[in-house]
Parts: C-alpha cells; structure tokens; sequence
C-alpha cells in the first residue's frame, strides 16, 4: 500500500480574519496543513521565522507594511517558499510588482472556490516534486537553458522541466549572461523571459535565432499585448507562456515548441 502523501504546509496572511476562516477551511478540506495565520505584516514575519512554510498566502494590503515589502522579505531569507499572493485588486502593476519580487502565483477576492482549489492542488505538486535531474546519455533527453530575471521563476521552470524529464543545462538572469549560455550549451530549447536587463528578451530572441536557427525558443512574460505576442513571433518564438507558470501548460508548450522546431 502506498503512502499518503504529506500534507504541505501553508501560512495564510490577511488582515481580514474573515478571509482567513475561510482560506483556512478550504485548505483543511483539500488535505493542506495550515501552519498559522496572521493579521499584519510583523506577525506574518514573525510566524514564518518561527515555523517556515512551504507555501504564504499573502495579502497585499496589510495594515502595518505594504504586502510586497513583505514579500521581498520572506524570498530574501527563505528563497525556497513560495509565495501565493492574495489580492482584490486587478491593477497588472500590483501583478507584476509581485512576480518580479517573487510571487508564484495569485488568487483573486472574491474567491472562486474551484480556482482556489485547483491554485493550491497545483502549488502541492510543485512542493511535493522530488528534485532529480534525469538519466543523462540516452540519446533523447533535450538540452534546456533558462534566461528568466527572477530566480523564483527559474527556480520554478527548473523544477518543471527536470521533472518532465528535460536536461536544465544553465540558467540565466540577464540577456547577455544568457546569450553566453546558449552559445555553451548548444541547447534545443531556451525559455525566454522578455523583461530582462543588460539586452532585453526580443533583443535575445532576435540574436539567439540570428545564430542558433535551429533552437526553440519559449518565450515567458507577465504581459498579454497582443503586439507583443506578434512580434515574439515574427523573431522566431515557437511557444508563448504567461506568468505566473502553470506546470502542464509549460510542458505543454515546450512539447509543441520542440515539434514545431523539428518540422513535426
């Protein structure tokens, strides 16, 4: 008979304590241990320090410090939690201000109870993934380089990708560290965040197809304009994901983009 699986473990910060009973009985009902649960910044900090989590559900607007602040926090000296940020504003800036601080994913208020639920399965799997590069030297495992600015993302993509029996053959934060990278990997694939620094991700798409014709290049944002999307496509991009990642449509559209790259 095989083991149930542990439970993960999750902290929920919201200043409103309504939101917090019923976060916390959702979670209870799909098998999450909840670790605690805090009404202001200092207190979150404080019971992440005392008991970290695998997984904060963080509230943006807390009452003693900006949720984001907080965010930085908890990456900066726990790198391996992930961070679910919980918010009822639909301003993108708030979004992308998360993502680039290191959030994983959002859920939106008012709760969708079924989108909850199915956020939450997803972050499990990620936390329960065991971390193993796949067998080398059997002729069909691909070679992947990942230039994303934020390490929660590469870290993220990595733990995607090795599972779904991929070879991460470097990782880098800027354009021009990647570039390198996949001039010294000759990898088959390269996942592409378009916001970088030192040579932006169209600039890198442009240059990595002008040398490497022959590499399938996903291309990763938070952004949705549709100009964008088009002209990744023109430079080459054989695959398009939006922040924050879903595990199976990463595989899914790596799986197209290697076709696609192979004449299939």
């Amino acid at each position: 008979m095989s083991a149930m699986p542990r439970p993960v473990r999750v902290l929920i910060v919201d200043d409103n304590k309504v939101i917090c009973e019923l976060l916390h009985s959702l979670l209870q009902q799909e098998g999450f241990e909840v670790t605690g649960r805090a009404h202001s910044a200092q207190q979150a900090l404080d019971l992440v320090r005392l008991n970290p989590p695998e997984i904060v559900c963080l509230d943006l607007r807390l009452p003693d410090k900006d949720g984001l602040d907080v965010l930085a926090e908890v990456k900066a000296e726990f790198p391996a939690i992930h961070v679910l940020v919980v918010s009822g504003s639909s301003d993108r800036k708030d979004m992308e201000q998360a993502v680039g601080r290191g959030a994983i994913g959002f859920i939106h208020k008012p709760f969708n109870v079924a989108q909850v639920e199915a956020t939450m399965r997803r972050l499990a799997a990620i936390v329960r993934r065991p971390h193993y590069p796949p067998a080398a030297g059997t002729g069909v495992v691909k070679r992947v380089v990942i230039i994303d600015a934020q390490a929660e993302m590469r870290r993220m993509l990595r733990q995607v990708l090795e599972e779904g029996g991929y070879f991460v053959a470097d990782e880098a934060a800027d354009g021009m560290q990647g570039l390198m990278a996949v001039d010294r990997e000759a990898p088959d694939l390269v996942c592409l965040d378009i916001d970088l620094p030192e040579i932006d991700g169209l600039n890198a798409l442009n240059a990595i197809k002008a040398c490497h014709p022959q590499v399938a290049v996903v291309v990763a944002t938070i952004h949705t304009d549709r100009a964008l999307v088009q002209q990744s496509i023109q430079a080459g991009a054989t695959g398009y994901l939006i922040k924050p990642f879903d595990p199976e449509r990463v595989l899914e559209a790596v799986s197209r983009a290697l076709a696609a790259s192979h004449g299939h």
